[in-house]
């Protein structure tokens, strides 16, 4: 099976550096919506069945320019949503932004790390629900299927390498996913 992590386009939450890790607010910008049809583009032609997004509104606008796009079937997956910052969510504070700083850290260093935003989620509980979804996958699709999980960059970030090849692990965790970018990965 082949998956394609993608993470969203530019939202309005990037521009405003707002912390917002749930809901329907902070659609996708003009940019954002570019970068979804380039994605769409790049994907055209390589056998793409199902998209999966995030229950976020900047993932499910992505998943739908690409779902479209390639008229695939598009589903929202819950454990495709980003991190939560608890207390931190809504705010675009610099206070906001140390903490998820300091958090993301935390757990680049280190896997079994038990720090955590006040009020939201640890790393072992952001790494179960995407690992149970990963599982999940190879039995609601044939074993040559290509989907396409449109998330997000600290979720990919934190929750990914290790589940990488080595050298494709150590950079998405020093460098990401950029926005409107994707990662493919034979599973």
């Amino acid at each position: 099976m082949r998956i394609t992590f993608a993470r969203h386009g530019e939202s309005e939450a990037n521009l405003g550096r707002v912390v917002a890790n749930r809901g329907l607010s902070h659609p996708l910008t003009p940019s954002g919506r570019r970068q979804a049809r380039e994605l769409a583009e790049a994907l055209t032609g390589r056998g793409v069945s199902f998209v999966y997004v995030s229950p976020l509104l900047r993932a499910i606008e992505t998943g739908i320019v690409v779902a479209h796009a390639l008229a695939v079937p598009l589903a929202v997956e819950p454990a495709l949503r980003e991190f939560d910052m608890g207390v931190y969510e809504g705010r675009s504070d610099h206070e906001a932004h140390r903490v998820y700083a300091v958090v993301r850290d935390a757990w680049l260093a280190d896997p079994d790390s038990e720090v955590h935003p006040e009020g939201g989620e640890r790393l072992a509980e952001v790494r179960g629900r995407l690992d149970a979804f990963l599982a999940a996958l190879p039995a609601r699709h044939t074993a040559d299927a290509h989907v396409v999980c449109v998330g997000h960059g600290g979720l990919f970030r934190v929750a990914l390498p290790d589940r990488l090849e080595p050298s494709a692990g150590a950079h998405l965790r020093a460098h990401g996913v950029e926005v409107g970018g994707a990662l493919v990965v034979e599973a």
